[in-house]
């Protein structure tokens, strides 16, 4: 197997625009007050991110956990919960589902994007054009 990576990001915190929570920015105390949901995944660094994020919130309220993202931003966008998404997706469905970032007071770790393929993949024109259209995104 080959491993590449495609980059890095930082999580975005994210809330419906109407949130009760007026800041733009927030502390960790003021995160271990608010419900929080979360992506499931089976990620094995997404998982370790996010069991270092809540060592450090102890007291963080996750109310809900799903592996949907379509769910995630129903949530998201129907409640007054927080949670965190990808730069790519907030800038995708924050119109649509009318959310809005809160920036964090505290350091987020990096997540690291990876494609993992077959060595041979790289043999077939067709894998290699769809490659670079990923990598050039």
């Amino acid at each position: 197997l080959t491993s590449v990576l495609l980059r890095d990001f930082t999580p975005v915190l994210v809330c419906r625009e109407d949130n009760p929570f007026k800041k733009t920015t927030i502390s960790t105390d003021e995160l271990k007050q608010l419900d929080l949901v979360s992506h499931l995944t089976g990620d094995e660094m997404i998982y370790q991110r996010k069991q270092s994020l809540l060592a450090t919130l102890k007291d963080a309220h996750i109310v809900f956990e799903t592996n949907s993202i379509m769910m995630l931003l129903t949530l998201l966008s129907e409640t007054d919960c927080v949670g965190f998404l990808t730069p790519e997706a907030f800038t995708r469905y924050k119109v649509l589902f009318k959310l809005r970032q809160i920036t964090p007071l505290f350091p987020l770790q990096l997540i690291g994007v990876y494609l993992v393929y077959r060595k041979e993949m790289e043999k077939k024109p067709s894998f290699m054009q769809l490659l670079e259209a990923i990598k050039g995104s």
